[in-house]
């Protein structure tokens, strides 16, 4: 298994991701990660889209004025003179969070799966996502 640290942005998916960015310009990737997860919690959501949609979820909020400290500085960098987030994307942030967080009540679960050996990595992961949250929300 990858490297799977407990906060949102400290993982080799969301690494993946964030780099991938540098090379564009505006923020259609964020969106794209967004549509990767369903409204309704429906479908048992895997770890990759989930861990991609918090990055984006964290770029949102950084944009919105609420960054994360552990947003790598080229990121930083490349959300320079980028817009704030527009209402929907905010709300869809908001959204995304909110439908992994109750994933963790899917018995089929990945991401609950990811953590079942560890209580205690389960209860800080969480801890990390409701915090994004929380920032997404700050107006």
């Amino acid at each position: 298994m990858g490297n799977w640290v407990q906060r949102t942005l400290q993982n080799e998916i969301a690494r993946e991701w964030m780099q991938s960015l540098t090379s564009q310009q505006d923020l259609r990737a964020v969106a794209d990660a967004f549509a990767k997860v369903p409204h309704d919690g429906a479908v048992c959501l895997q770890i990759a889209p989930a861990f991609t949609a918090l990055a984006a979820a964290e770029l949102v909020a950084a944009l919105n004025g609420s960054p994360s400290q552990a947003l790598p500085a080229n990121i930083v960098e490349w959300l320079k003179g980028k817009p704030k987030p527009t209402p929907q994307l905010r709300q869809r942030a908001i959204e995304v969070v909110k439908t992994i967080l109750n994933e963790l009540e899917n018995d089929d679960s990945e991401i609950k799966y990811l953590w079942e050996k560890s209580e205690e990595e389960l209860l800080y992961w969480t801890a990390s996502v409701e915090e994004l949250r929380t920032r997404l929300t700050r107006t």
